[in-house]
């Protein structure tokens, strides 16, 4: 794939992103580069825990799996694309660990046809995330406040030393719109020309932009209450900095409201990525330009996309098996007719030097020593006849077990196939896997106490798939996690 460019996905339409403009795409385009897109907050699912630091991100991910049921309010009767960031606390042992989904409705709503159109979506992330494309290595040591105030989604995001660390959702400026009385373009031309400034509106507009400051007040309210608490979690820094993402424009009194909640801001400036271009697209344009650090591995980043296009055939597992396969009947074969020539060969010399033998028989003694050599040397060739008919014989049966080789080893595959699927219906996770041959299958799987019954509830899975002998040989638990090592026996 070529990573030169990207194609950003906007509103069900698509467009050809190269890091400096964008420019229409073409369908054909997403078998050449990756297709991406961001997800707004409005669409996503939050939840956050503290673990263990020693937890490896397979157990973190069946922690929070189980975790934003019990205890993140999360629908039980829907599923959702997870994700997480796990970020360590400096004072303890355990990580913070955020986790973000979207419910599959709603990615399927917002990503389905495009993805079906297109052939794949790549990466689906947070939009929020992409400012980490405005560090550089080595920046300052601060905290940093981005205020993104668009048409229909607003919010504020907080990083410490160039990571995230929070974010919370504002009233975005359609809704303040309607708060205050004014239409959309009116409210965005006087933020951007008169800002939050008492002595610059008139009399009867005092309503109004008492209603605008209060809504902003609620927003920044919010974002400081977080950051409040982030800094009793996290070794932040108290120089802080707030970043305006409005269309390339600051809202001038906006520092104010800070102050009023005894923020003290290092500064306070906007973000212009368009320069004298389309100011409507800054904030588009850090998010398709983070998308393509992310996939030039600049950023690491979560992806909640489950819309991946396939690898093609022979990496894939049944791919590879097969090509493994075919390619060890095509070394049989190839030997096997390699060594048949090699012994017709040797049957016309050998043929040949019984004739030179008999013909030199007749002659005088000094051709004795030269009719020893020969015959000295068709008895090094029968040698040599029989090894090569030995290793025939042996490549004959070779070439009679590759059916058999071949049929095993697709019957090993289905059965781990089958096993991951079990696993996966049950929503449980197995530490590892191990196969001896195609009949016998040994998992550890491991669940959240009292969430037993899914091991139950796998194993009849398994039954109902065909295989005659499923039991559990050796359980342990913790009073937090349950450990059930499970054979499967075709």
């Amino acid at each position: 794939m070529d990573k030169s460019k990207i194609i950003y996905i906007k509103d069900e339409k698509y467009f050809l992103f190269d890091g400096k403009t964008f420019n229409k795409a073409k369908d054909k385009d997403a078998k050449k580069y990756y297709v991406t897109s961001a997800v707004n907050p409005s669409a996503l699912y939050f939840h956050t825990h503290k673990l263990p630091s020693s937890l490896d991100d397979k157990s973190v991910e069946i922690k929070m799996d189980i975790s934003i049921y019990e205890e993140g309010g999360a629908s039980e009767d829907k599923d959702y694309i997870t994700s997480f960031i796990r970020t360590p606390l400096k004072t303890e042992d355990n990580d913070l660990v955020d986790l973000f989904g979207i419910e599959t409705n709603q990615s399927d709503n917002l990503y389905k046809d495009i993805a079906q159109k297109l052939g794949a979506v790549d990466i689906i992330t947070p939009s929020f995330l992409c400012y980490h494309s405005l560090y550089q290595p080595g920046h300052e040591n601060t905290t940093d406040i981005y205020l993104y105030f668009g048409d229909e989604e607003a919010y504020g995001t907080i990083y410490a030393n160039g990571k995230y660390i929070s974010h919370r959702s504002m009233e975005n400026l359609a809704r303040v719109s309607a708060l205050c009385g004014w239409e959309l373009d009116v409210l965005k031309a006087a933020l951007k020309t008169r800002g939050l400034q008492q002595d610059a509106y008139a009399e009867e507009e005092n309503a109004n932009l008492d209603t605008i400051k209060a809504s902003i007040h609620r927003s920044v309210e919010k974002i400081i209450y977080t950051l409040n608490h982030k800094k009793g979690i996290f070794n932040m820094s108290d120089t802080y900095r707030v970043f305006v993402d409005f269309e390339g424009d600051s809202i001038i009194g906006l520092e104010e409201i800070f102050e009023y909640y005894d923020l003290h801001v290092k500064s306070l400036q906007p973000i212009n990525t368009q320069n004298n271009n389309d100011r409507s697209l800054n904030h588009d344009f850090l998010i398709a330009n983070y998308l393509l650090g992310v996939v030039n591995k600049k950023y690491k980043s979560i992806n909640l996309s489950p819309y991946e296009r396939e690898e093609p055939f022979y990496k894939q597992p049944a791919g590879y098996l097969f090509i493994s396969a075919f390619a060890g009947i095509l070394v049989v074969v190839g030997a096997y007719f390699a060594l048949s020539m090699m012994i017709d060969a040797n049957k016309e010399e050998m043929a040949l030097l019984d004739d030179k033998i008999k013909s030199a028989s007749g002659l005088s003694k000094k051709f004795e020593t030269k009719i020893k050599d020969l015959k000295a040397k068709k008895e090094n060739l029968e040698k040599y006849y029989a090894t090569l008919q030995k290793q025939d014989n042996n490549l004959q049966k070779s070439k009679k077990a590759v059916p058999y080789i071949n049929s095993q080893a697709m019957q090993r595959q289905q059965m781990i196939d089958d096993a991951l699927q079990g696993l996966s219906k049950n929503n449980l996770g197995a530490v590892f896997m191990e196969q001896n041959n195609s009949n016998l299958l040994k998992i550890e799987i491991v669940t959240e106490m009292g969430k037993e019954e899914k091991i139950a509830n796998f194993l009849n899975y398994m039954s109902n798939r065909g295989y005659q002998k499923s039991y559990t040989d050796k359980i342990e638990n913790n009073n937090t996690i349950y450990k059930s090592v499970v054979e499967i026996a075709r």
